[in-house]
């Protein structure tokens, strides 16, 4: 097992998923997601191993609208989660139904960080929040809008432990980011400079 801090778990993700295809905007959610999940003390390294090694679906499935309820089935990725939000904040809808999640873990942590506007409140249909249901493969979720705020852990965690295979394909897949060495790559800033002063 590695053990990170929570600020390179977050930075390591972000460069993954941006190897991994990713437009910035998706993957600095997904990293934000890994963010909110391991200030809860839970690290999704399964998710993470199993969405770098995913096909990516090239547009997210269109919701079902049923009067003031959205609902989301079959195989939900991220992308169709977010897609799903939008959704909700178009037509005010007052309930979110996730049937099939790819990524449970992940797309909870993605609803309680749209808490605030434009998006709104979303709690769990029994009124208990998200982080109630973190560590749990349960596929499906219903949520209803409310007027609470998620809550929030008091403090960042000094150290989380990732399963090795992830952190393995995560710095892999960060790893195609980065520039190649060159006379020009290093002329134009990349690398490390030759003091402490450059």
């Amino acid at each position: 097992m590695a053990h990170l801090s929570v600020n390179q778990l977050v930075s390591e993700t972000r460069k993954a998923m941006l190897g991994t295809g990713y437009h910035f905007g998706v993957a600095d959610d997904i990293a934000r997601a890994a963010q909110w999940l391991s200030a809860h003390g839970f690290v999704p390294s399964d998710e993470l191993l199993a969405l770098m090694n995913a096909d990516s679906k090239p547009e997210p499935m269109r919701p079902v609208i049923d009067g003031q309820h959205v609902l989301l089935e079959g195989a939900v990725g991220l992308a169709d989660v977010m897609a799903g939000l939008d959704f909700c904040e178009a037509f005010e809808a007052a309930g979110f139904s996730l049937k099939g999640l790819l990524y449970p873990n992940l797309s909870r942590a993605l609803i309680a960080l749209r808490a605030s506007p434009p998006t709104g409140r979303f709690a769990l249909d029994e009124g208990a929040m998200l982080s109630s249901l973190i560590g749990s493969a349960k596929a499906e979720i219903d949520l209803v809008r409310c007027g609470f705020a998620p809550d929030l852990p008091e403090a960042w965690p000094a150290r989380i432990t990732i399963d090795d295979d992830c952190y393995e394909m995560l710095k892999k897949r960060a790893f195609e980011t980065y520039v190649p060495s060159s006379e020009k790559s290093r002329a134009a800033g990349a690398g490390a400079g030759l003091n402490d002063n450059d």
